[in-house]
């Protein structure tokens, strides 16, 4: 009888915690893609910022590709960070989906706009891809650390 009640608990706990595992994965889903949200916006924004500055230069094109791609990877970055900090951990998990969710929003964005003359195809496609350890960066230094202790002297 003991044992069949034992067997009981265990299967009781197993379950448990896989529901708070399942629970933790949708929770970072859901504030990764907050935080890609964020990200995104930021880079509307500095993308505009960007545009207005180029258009002083004589050449608007020269450094266009340039600041765009270092743009993409500063937001990535930023997505990331947001996204941890919203979750309150679980940073590597975070700064994978919201690096996902941005690589895949840049990829179908970049779909409808056609290829860069600028660079070439297999470049662009690494730099876009590099929004995703971008943004796992992001996530792990946005990951709050626990202060270490220091002993006492007397």
């Amino acid at each position: 009888m003991n044992s069949i009640n034992a067997k009981q608990r265990k299967r009781k706990t197993a379950s448990t915690v896989s529901k708070k595992d399942e629970r933790s994965i949708l929770s970072a889903m859901k504030n990764s893609l907050k935080g890609s949200l964020l990200g995104l916006l930021l880079s509307v924004i500095l993308l505009f910022a960007i545009s207005v500055i180029l258009l002083q230069t004589q050449d608007p094109c020269a450094y266009g590709s340039a600041l765009s791609y270092s743009m993409l990877i500063l937001c990535a970055f930023v997505s990331g960070l947001a996204a941890t900090k919203i979750n309150r951990g679980d940073s590597m998990l975070c700064g994978m989906i919201s690096g996902a969710i941005f690589f895949v929003f840049i990829f179908i964005v970049s779909l409808f706009l056609g290829p860069s003359e600028s660079i070439g195809t297999g470049v662009s496609i690494a730099l876009r891809t590099a929004a995703i350890p971008a943004s796992i960066a992001g996530a792990c230094l946005g990951e709050k650390r626990k202060k270490p202790r220091r002993n006492k002297r007397h």
